[in-house]
């Protein structure tokens, strides 16, 4: 079982077993030559008698060193649980494929994005936010900042061209996202993703996995309808092949059970979405989050325990052996 501690130095009064141990066996020493050979009868009975002395100081000392170790507080293992965070980091991920460009939410699926992010910014009220551009491969277009007007100067421009590779890696978008949060972060993290769904490359659920295990929620925002609408193919318009392009909600909806804890799915034609979304991501008014996670078990009950079982044992050998 592998353990880590609330407070390691307190580790260090285990060093006070090892020195009572030696003057126990010096004490032990001088009683036995000074007392114990006269009133034992044979080498047997000597013994047993230093047998049982040191059972018994085992005993304590077993229940000094437990106790050490409960008080440093043992940890071990991990539970879900709701864990409370000081403060919110947010990374939007803007899926910039052209697929984003058909108008059956008008006047098109990228620009509702955009205007909805925008709405999400202004009632975030300068919660550390960043954003990234996917389309075939994803880029960090920019890094967490509680200032807001790059991030405004970006949403308003969002465009296929701004990601040269074709394609759509969701998947992508996803990981680096999760590589742009502050490292040793105490934050609760969310990342806002805008897609209708459209992957050609990745696994999004995998992705979102894996997301879920450094308890990062997913916030979905599927933008598209079902009915979808055609799109032509080629994106030069040298050639003519259309092709109908829908919201995938099973997809999106299944990397939001993967990543699980507070991650959540909306549909961007949802009745104030922007507003439901900044009550999900953003603290209370004591400044903290309360989200859902992964936490380590405390196993102080454990080893007080047997620190009490020890010391009980140490009372009750010493009892046993002075009746003997």
């Amino acid at each position: 079982m592998y353990l880590r501690f609330e407070h390691p130095y307190i580790l260090f009064l285990i060093l006070f077993s090892v020195f009572a141990f030696i003057v126990f066996k010096i004490n032990l020493r001088k009683y036995f030559i000074g007392t114990v050979v006269h009133f034992c009868r044979n080498g047997k009975e000597r013994n047993l008698f230093l047998l049982k002395k040191n059972i018994t100081a085992v005993f304590f000392l077993m229940a000094w060193c437990f106790a050490v170790i409960g008080t440093a507080g043992p940890l071990s293992g991990n539970k879900i649980g709701l864990i409370r965070k000081s403060g919110s980091e947010i990374i939007f991920v803007f899926d910039v494929s052209r697929s984003m460009l058909v108008s059956d939410i008008l006047p098109s699926r990228l620009t509702a994005a955009s205007f909805c992010a925008k709405n999400i910014l202004d009632g975030l009220g300068g919660i550390p936010c960043g954003a990234v551009l996917v389309k075939g491969s994803a880029v960090l277009s920019v890094p967490l900042t509680t200032d807001y007007t790059s991030l405004y100067s970006l949403i308003s421009s969002l465009s296929p061209g701004l990601v040269t590779s074709p394609g759509s890696g969701l998947a992508d978008g996803l990981s680096t996202a999760f590589s742009s949060f502050s490292k040793d972060r105490d934050n609760a993290s969310f990342v806002i993703l805008f897609s209708d769904g459209d992957e050609t490359a990745g696994d999004l659920t995998k992705a979102a996995f894996r997301l879920r295990e450094k308890n990062i929620a997913l916030i979905v925002v599927g933008t598209g309808t079902e009915e979808g609408k055609e799109i032509n193919i080629y994106a030069n318009g040298e050639k003519t092949e259309m092709k109908l392009t829908a919201l995938n909600e099973n997809l999106l909806q299944s990397a939001v059970v993967s990543a699980g804890g507070k991650s959540s799915y909306f549909r961007i034609t949802d009745a104030a979405v922007a507003t439901q979304i900044i009550s999900v991501v953003s603290p209370d008014d004591s400044g903290t989050i309360l989200v859902s996670g992964s936490k380590p078990v405390s196993r102080r009950p454990e080893f007080f325990a047997l620190a009490l079982f020890c010391f009980i044992g140490g009372i009750s050998a010493g009892v046993y052996w002075r009746k003997s």
